[in-house]
């Protein structure tokens, strides 16, 4: 049988090989991230101009060309009129971290980190106050695979496409970017370092504990119908499949996710089947031999 490396309980928490990931942490992802960029902003700009992107509409006139601004009150304030503060590379390594992680699995789907790190200005588009991006997904596979890139889209949220609006100019104003790259390449950035403090993790998960989380996410969050709990496992619908540059036989085939304890399931919906009404146990208090009888 398939070694059941990926796996969920009855709690929500997601295992992937020796790493558990808990509902209460992955299921409030977005705001956790959120904050922690603002602490990050707040070390990076001078001022707290930068506060009103968070809480105003922001007009984008040009995302690659960075013509974003807000209007509080009679002032506009422009994006590129927050100035940054000197010696800030930690930071902005570690706005880096946030923004691969994001973009690994926060835009719906999981994205292979090759392809995020291939990720241009030009692969984004600003539209509607959300921030959609197209990843460009090659597995390098069987000679008989189609080697045509496929582009699949992707959406962040509101909160996160802030995030994201002002960490480009962070890096750009920065300095640290080349021409037409989005990510910059700082030495002490680690998004495997960020995953394992976020989740409290004890070391540093591998790079494929990481997709298969996000996949795990998708197959709870959107099963296809015609997944069964009785059968042990869970994919995500043809279209969330599609979002991670899978067909729905390799997302079933490498990507399901198992459910613990399913055979349990298997039983109580057979034997309910049959007239069976008692489905919890009793609790029964637990008496052990004494030691005479041992």
């Amino acid at each position: 049988p398939p070694i059941k490396d990926n796996t969920v309980n009855a709690n929500g928490d997601i295992t992937s090989g020796a790493f558990i990931f808990p509902m209460t942490v992955w299921s409030t992802l977005i705001p956790r991230l959120t904050r922690l960029a603002k602490t990050y902003f707040a070390q990076v700009f001078v001022g707290s101009s930068w506060e009103y992107f968070f809480t105003l509409p922001i007009r984008v006139a040009d995302w690659v060309g960075l013509d974003a601004s807000v209007e509080n009150g009679d002032v506009k304030i422009f994006l590129k009129s927050l100035i940054l503060k000197e010696n800030s590379e930690s930071v902005l390594a570690q706005l880096q971290s946030l923004a691969e992680f994001c973009l690994l699995g926060l835009g719906v789907g999981a994205v292979r980190h090759g392809e995020v790190t291939r990720l241009t200005v030009r692969s984004f588009k600003w539209h509607n106050s959300y921030l959609y991006y197209w990843s460009e997904s090659l597995k390098q596979g069987s000679l008989k695979g189609d080697k045509t890139p496929r582009l699949i889209e992707h959406r962040l949220s509101l909160s996160l496409s802030r995030v994201f609006l002002l960490t480009r100019y962070a890096f750009v104003a920065s300095g640290c970017v080349e021409s037409d790259a989005f990510m910059p390449a700082f030495a002490g950035a680690s998004m495997l370092a960020l995953v394992r403090d976020i989740f409290d993790l004890d070391s540093i998960p591998h790079m494929l504990n990481i997709r298969h989380f996000f996949t795990s996410i998708g197959n709870i969050l959107l099963p296809d119908h015609n997944s069964d709990s009785t059968e042990g496992t869970v994919v995500s619908n043809v279209s969330l499949t599609e979002k991670s540059g899978h067909t729905q036989g390799t997302g079933r085939r490498a990507y399901a996710t198992y459910l613990e304890n399913s055979v349990e399931a298997l039983y109580d919906m057979y034997h309910k089947s049959l007239g069976e009404v008692s489905l919890d146990p009793p609790v029964v208090r637990f008496t052990p031999f004494s030691d005479s009888l041992l």
